[in-house]
């Protein structure tokens, strides 16, 4: 298995996107990592990130901020206006209402992480594009804000 240093690519490998000392302060919506194959095959690490408003309700619904097709590594997030009438929220895919974190605190700066999450194997593939769905715990929302990211892969097969 070959090993990339993004600070110094080798011949052959591609990194699309950013530069290590950009991939060390961090990653924005949109940017990717990519390796292409000689036969067209490629490979790219991807972060899509969204934030829901105005909380409000039993649930908030990201729509379709998983793409069709993608690996999900893990889904992170922080609350960037505090939270009010739930107690804490739950993070799911519309099927499993915490696998990628479950009572998350409501407080302003509040982040969640892979730790978070209620998956024992990884999240996985979805084949089709998948919504974030942030629920209230004990109570509904009433007002606030939280920004969640997506990180995954896309994979593509060969040319002809």
């Amino acid at each position: 298995m070959a090993e990339i240093n993004l600070s110094a690519p080798q011949s052959g490998d591609t990194v699309v996107g950013l530069g290590a000392a950009e991939y060390v302060e961090g990653v924005n919506a949109g940017t990717k990592i990519q390796l292409d194959g000689a036969n067209g095959e490629s490979c790219a690490l991807k972060v899509a990130t969204s934030e829901e408003t105005g909380l409000s309700g039993a649930s908030a619904t990201i729509s379709s901020l998983i793409p069709a097709g993608s690996h999900v590594v893990g889904v992170v997030g922080r609350v960037t206006t505090a939270v009010t009438g739930a107690s804490a929220t739950d993070v799911g895919d519309g099927t499993d209402v915490d696998i990628f974190a479950n009572d998350v605190a409501i407080a302003v700066d509040t982040t969640f992480d892979l730790t978070d999450s209620t998956s024992t194997g990884g999240v996985g593939v979805y084949a089709a594009a998948n919504d974030v769905v942030l629920t209230a715990v004990t109570s509904n929302f009433t007002a606030g804000a939280i920004r969640v990211s997506v990180f995954y892969y896309e994979v593509n097969a060969p040319g002809q």
